[in-house]
């Protein structure tokens, strides 16, 4: 098991936070009872090239969307995606939970998205969610949790763990992680620098 602990947990995903305010990528916290809650939702366009509309086959793109207009000419192809990042007791990890809705507000299955559910950065399974009591897809964190060699290797070079983490598991579930957040160090002696390279 990881030497992770609700604690640490907290100290890191506030870290997480202040460097994601620093670089604009919206992340943020919600507190429910005792539990912290690392979140991000993400609103996507679907592409379909012409030759998808001509056969209707699977290939399709993805593309992060800001601006409003861009949103009015995606029509119905507009997809949410709800990423959390919640500790886990049982686990002494990190878990990524995460849900997709479309413009009607409907869940989207992962065969829909094209996601694989095995992958060689984990699992991806289907269970309540442990606060809000509504099924959530997640990552399996049991290959992370059982590895701590990673976490000593990020101890030792002062990286956030949870940066280094959710960079293994976020391609898999489409999420992008801003390589500047490596640029951010975490002391683990609970004060946080800012490596300037």
């Amino acid at each position: 098991m990881l030497p992770f602990n609700k604690s640490l947990f907290d100290k890191l995903a506030h870290h997480f936070l202040t460097v994601s305010n620093s670089l604009g990528d919206d992340w943020f916290i919600e507190n429910h009872d005792d539990e912290l809650i690392l979140r991000k939702k993400v609103t996507t366009c679907k592409e379909f090239s012409a030759s998808d509309q001509a056969d209707n086959s699977s290939g399709t793109d993805e593309l992060q969307v800001e601006d409003e207009d861009v949103l009015d000419d995606c029509g119905t192809n507009i997809f949410t995606w709800d990423y959390q990042i919640i500790f886990s007791e049982s686990f002494c990890s990190p878990v990524l939970y995460f849900n997709v809705s479309d413009s009607n507000g409907r869940n989207v299955s992962l065969e829909k998205l094209h996601i694989e559910a095995k992958s060689n950065f984990g699992v991806i399974s289907q269970q309540m969610h442990p606060i809000f009591n509504f099924p959530f897809y997640y990552v399996h964190p049991c290959d992370m949790a059982t590895n701590s060699g990673w976490f000593k290797l990020v101890k030792e070079n002062g990286t956030n763990a949870l940066v280094t983490w959710l960079s293994t598991v976020a391609s898999v579930v489409n999420l992008t992680i801003l390589e500047e957040y490596s640029n951010f160090k975490f002391d683990y002696n609970l004060t946080m620098k800012s490596d300037k390279r």
